[in-house]
């Protein structure tokens, strides 16, 4: 497969994945214990698709380069530190709103990316991830009169998840480059285990979370495991300034999606011209 049918397939697992996480998190009593949990099924799905497709020996073929597992560790600390509060940011705010902060990271990634990887960054492209954004911000956007007061808290975890999802989309193209997607995906799942859990998670809390939602964080994880593995295949294809912001179209299909599926009935004009924005960035990127 082209790195352009890895982006679509990615999209649409973020998609369905965020059409649910605001459900669990909503009935998580404890976010952290919920994202261990999650990040645990995930490190394993990731470690069968790879076993599936690949010799276990692979996994302990390590690059020479130093930089290599400076850059890995990095990129592992980053996702690690995302995960770590992404129930609880999703947990404090609106899916709507947490999503749209969410594009934040995009914006990280797509800087940072053009400077570590010195790739171009042509006057259609900054239309077209302009555009993306633009459309993000409006099918977020919620306009509705007399509502709940937004969490500052949760808007400031909302913003460091962000920054930190950023900064490993950024270096995801470095592991790749080093280790192969197949390698650094289980790599990067597996090196944030130990970042979520510690301090230590009260084992009655993550007792509590495994009997309550055990199979919804399964099929999570399973959605996110599949989504980054292809978002990783795609950008070891392409540019990352490319695959980044329509990754991040993610954003504007749940927002559509909710609509369709959720009843979400309000701001539907907006939501509308959002989508055709989407499309036009898109169109630009590639």
């Amino acid at each position: 497969m082209n790195w352009l049918i890895y982006t679509l397939g990615s999209v649409l697992f973020y998609t369905a994945m965020n059409l649910i996480q605001k459900v669990v998190a909503d009935k998580s009593g404890s976010p952290r214990a919920s994202g261990f949990i999650f990040n645990f099924f995930a490190a394993a799905i990731t470690l069968v698709i790879f076993l599936f497709n690949h010799q276990l020996g692979e996994l302990f073929s390590k690059p020479q380069n130093a930089s290599a597992w400076i850059f890995f560790g990095l990129g592992g600390l980053f996702y690690g530190l995302f995960e770590r509060s992404r129930y609880q940011a999703a947990q404090l705010l609106d899916a709507s709103i947490f999503t749209t902060i969410l594009t934040f990271g995009t914006l990280v990634a797509f800087i940072g990316s053009s400077i570590l990887y010195q790739e171009p960054i042509t006057t259609y492209k900054l239309i077209g991830a302009s555009l993306i954004l633009i459309s993000l911000v409006l099918a977020a956007h919620d306009k509705r009169k007399n509502k709940k007061k937004i969490s500052k808290k949760g808007l400031l975890i909302g913003l460091m998840v962000s920054t930190f999802m950023g900064l490993g989309w950024m270096l995801d193209k470095m592991g790749t480059r080093y280790f192969g997607a197949s390698v650094y995906s289980v790599y990067a799942w597996v090196f944030g285990l130990p970042i979520v859990f510690f301090p230590s998670i009260n084992m009655d809390k993550l007792k509590i979370e495994f009997l309550r939602s055990w199979q919804s964080l399964l099929f999570l994880a399973g959605l996110n495991a599949l989504g980054y593995l292809f978002q990783l295949e795609a950008i070891s294809m392409a540019e990352a300034t490319r695959v980044i912001p329509m990754v991040q179209t993610t954003t504007l299909l749940t927002v559509i999606f909710g609509i369709v599926i959720l009843k979400e009935k309000d701001n539907i004009p907006q939501k509308i011209i959002a989508a055709i924005l989407a499309l036009v960035g898109t169109y630009f990127l590639i």
